[in-house]
């Protein structure tokens, strides 16, 4: 069964996760290309040993005049596996690649609920974690969305969104395909530089690769990991904070307890607090905001204004009250 080192490999990963145990029904995201087909051998390998159900699921997004013959390629692949399979076509011609994200992520979801299936697996390889992580940068992010990269749950419904590729290039996956002889499918637009993604594969990844550091890419994966651990770390940290600064009884915090925290911590705490309380998603500035004037203006009594809320100062308590 272990036949190639990407098996064995797969095999740890399955011991040390323990996130694919016997029985389960996985629903494999493909797209006819090198990875997704690369790991559908790999888990149809290990299928008979673990005796999952395994359902496919692919998207068509017409943005493509020959998508079609993609989509005849994916036909074939379900015949000759006769494993149970999902289509799902563009219909709305949707254009952005984040709103394409989104459509696939909540069609997967829903289709994992309808069907009982208990995880979800991508062929997400460690070359597009990296891709992604400098998407992420660039577009000016936060250590916790950084985090959030290598999540593997979904934090709303709690369904396993799995990604037993992340620690292999795509050269890896180009082997075995060629090892096994897959059919696989080029995307023509992948290699399309007018769009950022395509462009940090073909351009910025491989020039800091050849000129700055060869190992880049698992270099961002370690980093990955380290942010992901420190924010967990965080997370935990500040619930416990939280429960000791909120009052017992009324919508406030104390005070005194709150600024002598770190920033990090009150910038965590304040988040929680709108959160947990007014289920109210606030803005970093606006955070920042507040907090710089808990510091400067002890003082004054209107901190924060959003339609009928206000954020008052009172003796010990910081709390929230409705004007």
């Amino acid at each position: 069964m272990y036949s190639t080192h990407i098996h064995q490999q797969f095999a740890i990963y399955l011991l040390n996760k323990q996130c694919l145990s016997n029985n389960l029904a996985i629903l494999l995201s493909i797209s006819g290309g090198q990875d997704s087909l690369s790991l559908l051998k790999i888990v149809s390998d290990f299928q008979p040993s673990y005796q999952w159900k395994i359902g496919l699921i692919y998207f068509d997004h017409k943005s493509r005049s020959d998508s079609y013959l993609n989509l005849q390629q994916i036909l074939n692949i379900c015949k000759t596996t006769q494993l149970e399979a999902y289509i799902y076509e563009n219909t709305s011609r949707i254009s952005s690649e984040t709103k394409y994200r989104e459509w696939r992520y909540n069609t997967m979801l829903n289709i994992t609920i309808i069907n009982y299936y208990s995880k979800i697996i991508i062929a997400h390889t460690l070359t597009d974690l990296s891709e992604t992580f400098f998407q992420y940068i660039l577009r000016g992010t936060s250590i916790d969305s950084l985090s959030s990269i290598i999540s593997n749950v979904n934090k709303d419904i709690k369904i396993g969104i799995l990604r037993p590729l992340l620690e292999f290039k795509r050269s890896e996956t180009l082997w075995i395909v060629k090892k096994f002889c897959l059919p696989i499918w080029s995307d023509y637009t992948n290699y399309d530089c007018y769009q950022t993604r395509n462009r940090l594969r073909e351009e910025l990844i491989p020039y800091l690769q050849q000129y700055f550091q060869p190992q880049i890419l698992c270099k961002v994966y370690s980093l990955l990991k380290t942010t992901k651990a420190d924010i967990e770390y965080l997370h935990k940290v500040t619930t416990k904070l939280y429960f000791l600064v909120k009052h017992p009884s009324f919508i406030a915090i104390n005070y005194w307890m709150f600024v002598k925290q770190p920033v990090t911590l009150q910038y965590r705490i304040i988040k929680l607090f709108f959160k947990h309380n007014l289920n109210l998603k606030t803005t970093t500035k606006t955070i920042y905001d507040t907090i710089n004037v808990l510091k400067t203006k002890r003082d004054k009594t209107q901190l924060f204004n959003t339609t009928n809320l206000k954020l008052v100062i009172n003796h010990d308590w910081l709390y929230v009250t409705v004007t």
